[in-house]
């Protein structure tokens, strides 16, 4: 990256789910016990 990309904790990944009770189940295990205000939009983060 040099110095035109700077370091950042960001990271995506992706689950593929069969059903909304999938869905369910990891917004819930994954988002447990992080920052509130990453989880208001979705994020995770420790």
């Amino acid at each position: 990256g040099g110095p035109v990309f700077k370091f950042s904790e960001a990271l995506s990944l992706q689950v593929n789910c069969h059903n909304q009770e999938e869905v369910d189940h990891f917004w819930g295990t994954l988002g447990a016990g992080g920052v509130p205000q990453a989880q208001q939009c979705g994020w995770l983060k420790d």
